[in-house]
């Protein structure tokens, strides 16, 4: 190998080989999501279901860690009954995705619910970390949420 190989790829994405990237949780992979995140700021995202145009806003700071995505190493393994192979999650690959952020709001609202106490919410005074937009809360929602909103603003120029 040459001095010049090592230094032009450097910086270069890592090798993983086989592995494939996917949710913590491989059940989740095979959900549909119709929720779309439309942007971030500090621990709280905008969010929008594409089927219904409603947008909410989640806190996710501390969302289930089985919602992340990251890569699965295929490893095999043995014992009486034989060999056989499984899918192992590398740990130093996690990471919260928009796609995780849409899903586990998608999850939230149907399981879980909302609420619409935009003051209740912005102070961590609800048991629920997903906050729905409506006509009646959206003037609240921009006075709490204004830096939110704005970063919405300057993801879609």
């Amino acid at each position: 190998m040459k001095l010049l190989d090592i230094v032009e790829g450097w910086d270069d994405a890592p090798d993983y080989g086989d592995e494939e990237y996917g949710f913590r949780d491989s059940d989740l992979d095979k959900v549909k999501i119709h929720f779309r995140n439309i942007a971030t700021y500090d621990v709280y995202a905008l969010v929008k279901d594409l089927e219904t145009n409603i947008h909410y806003i989640i806190y996710f700071d501390d969302i289930d860690i089985a919602y992340q995505q990251g890569y699965h190493t295929p490893e095999e393994d043995g014992d009486e009954d034989g060999y056989y192979s499984y899918l192992e999650f590398n740990e130093d690959s996690a990471e919260t995705t928009d796609e995780s952020i849409a899903l586990f709001t998608q999850d939230q609202v149907k399981h879980v619910g909302y609420t619409e106490d935009v003051v209740a919410f912005a102070e961590g005074n609800v048991e629920n970390r997903v906050l729905k937009i409506t006509k009646e809360n959206k003037k609240l929602v921009y006075e709490h949420f204004w830096d939110l909103i704005k970063e919405s603003l300057h993801q879609r120029k």
